[in-house]
């Protein structure tokens, strides 16, 4: 005769079961699904830098990017200056380039991209592409190197914070001819992460944390407060543009769309390091709380040509908190390396 479980076996089934079953009844019915941003506008102009350019991306009619162009790619006499592309980390935006977009703007033309679907860049959601996510690392570097077909860049210089860093050794792999050198400032090499098998990703209970998660970063933007040594020395200028996002149409959806993806992705970036031979500048803040300046350390080690510079007093985003400091330290490395033409620089200038 079969045994009766006892009480306390059925007490404890129940509490593990309430545990599991009120968390997900809760997501299901607190999390809306639909956008709080369907009403807003597809984009909105806030720069006299602002560019849009629409790129070819497979299963969609196209997406459109926004970019901020300041500079020349030539000097009076047409001969050709250099082209920086600058890429924002995770949650920032094209702006958080700006003080060096005027420096940089002294040597040749800039170009500070809004990563898909931050900024003012497209934010597709599920249902608006029937291939491939344009969300994953793949599309991420497919669009970059669009971008700059399309803009008829054959030439580039990189500079890359963070995840941004992370892209930007990903497209100068795939680029080796393209790429002439890279400065990366805490890039997000060294990842340990977890990733979840498809079928989990898609239940609705994981895409509702998904979505908190998307709405809690994108409207209080703790990583903003996070990336810098001294908060304080943040405008409130500053910090308005950092939420541009939340001004454009399905915002929210888009950024659920991308955390979804990532939960799905393996980044294998530190295994292929060594490929990597163009010149590269890795750059840390001595206070920095996300990314160890023992791991850009190690990363300069790991890369068979490249310099690191430790920055005093800064954090996570060096050249927006310590810009001149950020400036010399990468001119200096510039002309090191001679990737400057200085006798044909330009004073600065919108392309």
């Amino acid at each position: 005769m079969m045994r009766r479980p006892s009480r306390w076996l059925l007490g404890l089934l129940l509490v593990v079961t309430l545990l599991v079953v009120i968390p997900v009844v809760l997501l299901l019915v607190l999390v809306d699904p639909v956008s709080r941003a369907a009403h807003l506008p597809q984009r909105v102009d806030v720069s006299p830098l602002s560019r849009y350019i629409t790129v070819p991306f497979v299963g969609t009619d196209g997406i459109t990017l926004h970019y901020l162009d300041a500079g020349s790619d030539t000097d009076g006499s047409g001969e050709a200056l250099p082209v920086f592309l600058l890429l924002h980390g995770f949650t920032f935006n094209a702006f958080t380039w700006q003080a060096q977009m005027q420096q940089l703007a002294r040597h040749g033309r800039v170009i500070a991209l809004d990563q898909l679907p931050y900024g003012l860049s497209d934010k597709p959601v599920p249902g608006e592409w029937d291939r491939a996510s344009p969300y994953s690392r793949e599309a991420a570097v497919m669009l970059v190197r669009s971008l700059l077909d399309q803009l008829e860049l054959r030439r580039v210089i990189i500079v890359g914070n963070s995840s941004g860093g992370t892209l930007g050794a990903e497209v100068a792999l795939a680029e080796l001819e393209r790429v002439d050198g890279l400065v990366l400032v805490a890039p997000w090499v060294f990842v340990t992460r977890p990733v979840l098998p498809d079928w989990l990703v898609d239940t609705a209970p994981l895409r509702r944390i998904s979505l908190l998660a998307a709405r809690e970063l994108g409207l209080r933007m703790p990583l903003l407060e996070s990336s810098f040594a001294e908060p304080a020395r943040m405008l409130h200028a500053r910090r308005e543009l950092a939420g541009l996002h939340t001004q454009t149409r399905n915002w929210d959806l888009a950024w659920a769309a991308l955390l979804d993806q990532s939960l799905r992705t393996r980044i294998d970036l530190a295994e292929r390091i060594g490929d990597l031979v163009q010149p590269v500048l890795v750059l840390s803040g001595d206070h920095d709380r996300l990314v160890p300046v023992d791991d850009s350390r190690r990363l300069a080690v790991d890369l068979p040509n490249a310099d690191f510079h430790l920055m005093i007093g800064c954090g996570h985003v060096a050249h927006e908190e310590c810009p001149a400091a950020f400036s010399v330290a990468v001119d200096d490395w510039l002309n090191r390396k001679a990737l400057l033409n200085d006798e044909a620089a330009v004073p600065g200038g919108t392309h």
